[in-house]
């Protein structure tokens, strides 16, 4: 997966440095001006079981992800968790900035007082909107996942991840 996505920061025209902890320093074209530190977080392996759906919603893609949010870390930062597709053997991006993804965190409360992390975990469903599934019930799954005539519950809550799907233009 890090070799897919160095080459789609090459394809974009993106100059990048990585550092050992999997912290990417991204510039456009070399320019020193305006640099970026993307931290790039690859899912972890994804047990179906455990990870995917109780009311068989058609699930294209999962990604399971550990992280610790430190204080240190810059608010301009961007985090970028990358899965494979398993529909279609391709690599999706969540991309997305480090405050929005706090914001989000701390109102679903997930944000870990005690340095232990935080697991989330994405569903990419067949019709392409990535929500947030981590530590979902049957019930919550059925509720708020239903498609109906006004789409999903979900559908612009903090769960609803859909805006930072392959959001390559965040990194310019």
């Amino acid at each position: 997966m890090k070799t897919e996505f160095e080459k789609k920061l090459k394809e974009l025209g993106i100059s990048y440095k990585c550092n050992t902890d999997g912290v990417y320093i991204l510039s456009q074209n070399n320019d020193t001006s305006s640099i970026l530190k993307a931290h790039f977080i690859m899912s972890e392996p994804v047990d179906e079981v455990i990870h995917g759906s109780r009311n068989n919603n058609k699930i294209q893609a999962i990604g399971s992800f550990k992280l610790i949010l430190q204080t240190k870390i810059n608010d301009q930062d961007i985090f970028i968790f990358a899965f494979k597709n398993t529909s279609n053997h391709c690599v999706e991006y969540v991309i997305i900035p480090l405050k929005e993804l706090k914001r989000r965190l701390s109102e679903e409360n997930q944000i870990s007082t005690d340095n232990q992390g935080i697991e989330i975990v994405f569903w990419l469903l067949a019709d392409r909107f990535l929500y947030d599934c981590t530590n979902v019930g049957i019930e919550w799954e059925w509720y708020y996942l239903s498609r109906s005539v006004n789409g999903r519950m979900v559908d612009g809550s903090v769960w609803d991840y859909s805006d930072f799907l392959n959001s390559w233009d965040r990194l310019k």
